[in-house]
């Protein structure tokens, strides 16, 4: 018996042990699995796209491209694993219709210095909406568009800056809520030092919101983007992509999805219409 005890002790110990080390690697790995940026920087020039990079001051770098007259101007947010080059297919559409495009930078994705944190993306990126609008462009004809881990961001940003559209690709109600779901042994509110509440950002929003997610998103799963619509009070509108997965929504029909969401904007230069 004393031998089962002994053994029982030894037992415990070691995976109290291994707890601790898990725990530990959580803590201080956790960044490198929220962001994942590429190795290397692509400039513009090489995608052949018409933008141009734009400095914004403090190291801050943006893709832009003016939007034609009477046309909407997107800014888009992306995704965790992606770059400021990275959507380049959709730039050509979006650009291709005439509108205005930023490609926001975040804070250490290529071309842009510093480290990839929530605070550092979401105070790189204010400067970035405000330089657009510095252009002449109308608040009141832009609209973000932030997909995956940009949905985040720009949720984020419109605390501080109000589009007049929202539209959120495979989004997530939080990083945080991901993070209890995936890992329930780790007290994950402890220990989580970004935690990107959407679900926060957006309460008590009226701008109108556009939510689209595939059925068979295993990245982000469809329950995550649907609590987060589903608390949203504002005036929204669902898109579930039947057989979406999480990198094909624009293919799949979410190209279409923009377009008549950015066609039935409020008018350039006139008052918003009442939800």
């Amino acid at each position: 018996m004393s031998k089962f005890k002994t053994a029982l002790k030894w037992i415990i110990g070691g995976l109290a042990i291994l707890y601790i080390v898990l725990l530990a690697a959580v803590y201080f790995l956790q960044r490198d699995f929220i962001y994942n940026p590429p190795k290397e920087y692509i400039a513009p020039d090489a995608m052949q796209l018409g933008m141009d990079e734009v400095d914004i001051g403090n190291g801050s770098m943006a893709w832009w491209a003016p939007p034609q007259p009477g046309k909407r101007t997107v800014i888009m947010f992306h995704g965790n694993a992606s770059a400021i080059y990275s959507d380049h297919k959709i730039f050509q559409e979006i650009i291709a219709q005439g509108n205005g495009l930023m490609s926001v930078g975040y804070a250490g994705y290529p071309g842009q210095p510093g480290k990839a944190t929530e605070k550092a993306i979401v105070a790189d990126a204010i400067p970035q909406y405000d330089w657009v609008v510095s252009q002449g462009v109308d608040p009141r004809d832009i609209a973000f568009l932030g997909t995956s881990l940009g949905s985040g961001v720009a949720s984020q940003v419109s605390v501080q800056r109000e589009p007049a559209l929202l539209i959120l690709g495979a989004p997530f109600e939080s990083t945080y809520a991901l993070g209890k779901e995936r890992m329930p042994i780790f007290p994950v509110k402890l220990l989580m030092k970004d935690k990107w509440r959407s679900d926060l950002a957006l309460r008590g929003k009226k701008m109108p919101l556009v939510w689209i997610h595939g059925t068979d998103d295993h990245v982000i799963p469809i329950k995550e983007g649907r609590r987060l619509y589903d608390e949203y009070t504002g005036p929204k509108s669902a898109f579930v992509i039947e057989g979406g997965h999480h990198d094909d929504l624009w293919q799949m029909g979410g190209r279409e999805i923009v377009f008549d969401a950015l066609d039935k904007m409020t008018s350039p230069g006139a008052e918003p219409a009442t939800p």
